[in-house]
């Protein structure tokens, strides 16, 4: 919150500056060295906003306005690259409102009270942001990684639990409505579906049977089957999956879809949280480091423990896989929507606004004047 009225503040102190508008060079990639008419544009750009920190004049792209091209883009949640080109003057372009207003509107979320005390130990998934953030204040550490979410048609929803149990290697029962609207068109393009997938059809009374012996194209509204997932290697959840209570049947999970990870979109999911880093996230939930439960948890993933009490257990005859484990104590969760955030690194982040919650909230602080 103060890190947004500084930047609110600072922004204010520039007045009511409006940048010309830097036009695009289609394909064009500008590198260090090279000489374009919009670099002078660019300069100007930067140095109004602070992060271009001295005079660079002339129409060649220097390595020091690289540098604070690059620092715009960290800021915007853009990749760092040795080049610039019209993806990223389109951000540049955006006006200095756009900062102000997302400062507004976050100011403004982060008057609103979390329903219950955070705690020491405490987890905000950022859906906005596409990031998680597990906070233990105890030792003062922060584990920070992306995230996948809801697509547009399929939010996350906003909510606060407790993170309660973690389940090892589980097996996904497909939802009525993924199997109606994917899955069904899925297979009658592909009678394979099923076997590259590693699923199994079950009737009402828990028997499987053949999906080449159903006739799916009847079954516009409700299935009158369930589809079942093989557990471990390509399960769509992972090696581990994170339970809470929701009315939403949404939780936390692995993945072994690691390419969207590298999107910046990651609104992808049907409204589950996907985690980047889902061991770590694991790790961060016990109660106490505790060698030994963590390389139970690494074997169960088929990931080699490290401790040497550990490398004992895949050979000992009473040794058991984990398949579940119950936190001694709970750690709270808030899925909340912020289109700027602190980063691990204490610095402002600015978001897109994937679900368009933005403007109906800059509407309402308008209308009601909460707008300094």
């Amino acid at each position: 919150y103060l890190s947004m009225q500084k930047e609110l503040v600072r922004l204010d102190s520039i007045g009511e500056a409006e940048f010309e508008e830097i036009p695009l060079i289609g394909d064009t990639l500008l590198k260090v060295g090279e000489r374009h008419r919009i670099i002078p544009l660019i300069a100007g750009r930067l140095m109004q906003t602070g992060e271009l920190k001295q005079q660079v004049s002339g129409d060649t792209l220097t390595s020091v306005l690289l540098e604070a091209v690059n620092e715009f883009r960290l800021t915007n949640r853009l990749s760092t690259d040795n080049s610039i080109g019209t993806y990223t003057i389109r951000y540049l372009n955006r006006p200095l409102a756009y900062y102000k207003d997302h400062l507004l509107i976050n100011l403004e979320r982060a008057r609103w009270q979390y329903k219950s005390e955070k705690g020491s130990k405490y987890v905000i998934g950022n859906i906005a942001a596409f990031m998680l953030q597990a906070f233990n204040e105890e030792v003062d550490s922060i584990l920070e990684m992306r995230i996948c979410c809801g697509s547009v048609r399929n939010k996350t929803p906003l909510l606060y639990s407790k993170i309660y149990y973690m389940e090892l290697n589980p097996y996904w029962n497909v939802p009525q409505n993924i199997i109606r609207k994917e899955i069904i068109p899925s297979y009658r393009r592909d009678t394979t579906y099923f076997t590259r997938n590693r699923m199994k059809v079950y009737d009402k009374n828990g028997n499987r049977v053949n999906p080449h012996d159903i006739k799916w194209a009847k079954y516009t509204a409700g299935v009158p089957f369930t589809v079942k997932q093989d557990n471990k290697e390509g399960n769509s959840l992972g090696r581990i999956i994170f339970r809470f209570p929701n009315p939403y049947a949404v939780y936390l999970h692995d993945t072994p879809s690691r390419w969207a990870f590298t999107r910046k979109n990651r609104a992808v999911s049907h409204g589950c949280v996907r985690l980047q880093k889902a061991l770590d996230f694991a790790f961060f939930l016990l109660e106490e480091p505790d060698e030994l439960l963590e390389d139970r948890i690494r074997i169960a993933m088929d990931l080699k423990p490290i401790s040497e009490e550990g490398k004992k257990l895949p050979i000992s005859a009473a040794y058991r896989e984990l398949k579940h484990y119950s936190l001694e104590k709970y750690v709270p969760l808030f899925i909340d929507y912020q289109t700027v955030y602190l980063s691990a690194d204490n610095n402002l982040m600015y978001c897109d606004d994937i679900y368009k919650y933005d403007p109906s909230l800059l509407k309402a602080m308008t209308d009601l004047d909460l707008k300094p």
